[in-house]
């Protein structure tokens, strides 16, 4: 077992706003420690282009973010440092300290943090289309912005374009609403070889929502797809169980997310809303299950909400670090 000593705060997640809270924390003098489990399971490392950054208009991928962000750390490397590929197991509390301990997966070691603040920024992970089972057939799609995931983000894309949407239910039905506010051409629903609506939850609102599909000429199509072609000519095309084939513009994932990683503030006795989000005050403390904030834990970004934002991220971030050092360091 090693352990990696006390500090006063430990960030549990190296994704952009993991990373961005590092920063904050140096800026205050914080001794901090970054503690990530790889960067291919960052959510933000595996966007293809961010456009929503006000320094850069012309879009920055979520590598060259990523790569940002830790050479900002380096400036401040008397403060702050990254652990990488650590999976923190568990966290507990006691006597006002947080104790973590997690496994380095390369070298299979435990590793021990004590902190007096916790920030957790461990993100979501995405619900994949799979197609034959295999998630490899649309990662070129996805990595060349021809398969989305943010309609907030890329939305702007669609205006004048013919988009799809994968995905079933109520989210795959607003997401092409939302797609047609964006101005897009034709929104074409793929089901992916299932109801578009569960069976059996056919409902008053399903009925209506189905009606109003029809009336803004947004298709549903429930083959099952068996291939994607197009990405040399930058579009994405399906061929169907049906043997039809369809070429679209650009498409968008709304099958929402395969897990929240809410782990750790449930150990401490978190609360999770309904949709799984962990849940926080103004100031992104986590609250526990009477309402009352757990001192000096603290989560930010993706895992708290899904408005998947990266800005609000930063927000949460430096709200956390700042009533931190203000409260509890």
């Amino acid at each position: 077992m090693v352990s990696d000593g006390s500090y006063d705060v430990v960030i549990v997640g190296g994704g952009p706003v993991g990373l961005y809270a590092g920063f904050r924390s140096a800026l205050l003098l914080l001794r901090t420690r970054i503690v990530d489990k790889g960067r291919k399971w960052s959510r933000g490392f595996n966007v293809p282009m961010y456009h929503n950054i006000p320094t850069h208009p012309e879009g920055m991928t979520g590598k060259d973010l990523i790569r940002q962000l830790r050479k900002g750390l380096v400036l401040h490397k008397d403060y702050v440092s990254i652990d990488d590929f650590v999976t923190i197991e568990t966290i507990t509390r006691r006597d006002n300290l947080f104790m973590l301990r997690g496994i380095h997966y390369p070298t299979k070691n435990e590793r021990t943090y004590t902190s007096r603040v916790v920030i957790l920024a461990t993100g979501v992970v995405d619900r994949q289309p799979l197609i034959g089972g295999e998630l490899t057939p649309i990662l070129p799609y996805a990595n060349n912005s021809l398969l989305c995931y943010c309609v907030l983000c890329s939305g702007f894309k669609v205006s004048g374009q013919d988009a799809a949407v994968i995905g079933n239910g109520k989210t795959a039905v607003l997401t092409a609403f939302d797609l047609l506010s964006f101005k897009a051409t034709k929104v074409t629903i793929l089901t992916h070889g299932t109801a578009l609506f569960k069976n059996g939850t056919e409902t008053e609102e399903t009925k209506a929502l189905k009606k109003r599909l029809t009336s803004n000429g947004v298709d549903v199509v429930t083959d099952e797809i068996l291939s994607l072609f197009g990405v040399e000519n930058h579009q994405f095309g399906v061929r169907l169980a049906s043997g039809k084939e369809m070429i679209f513009d650009i498409s968008f994932s709304a099958m929402g997310f395969r897990k929240i990683n809410n782990d750790l503030a449930i150990m401490l006795g978190g609360t999770i809303d309904d949709s799984g989000y962990v849940v926080i005050d103004y100031d992104s403390q986590v609250l526990a299950t009477d309402d009352q904030p757990i001192l000096g834990l603290y989560a930010i970004g993706d895992v708290t909400t899904n408005w998947n934002q990266l800005m609000t991220g930063f927000g949460d971030a430096d709200k956390a670090i700042i009533h931190a050092w203000a409260n509890y360091l």
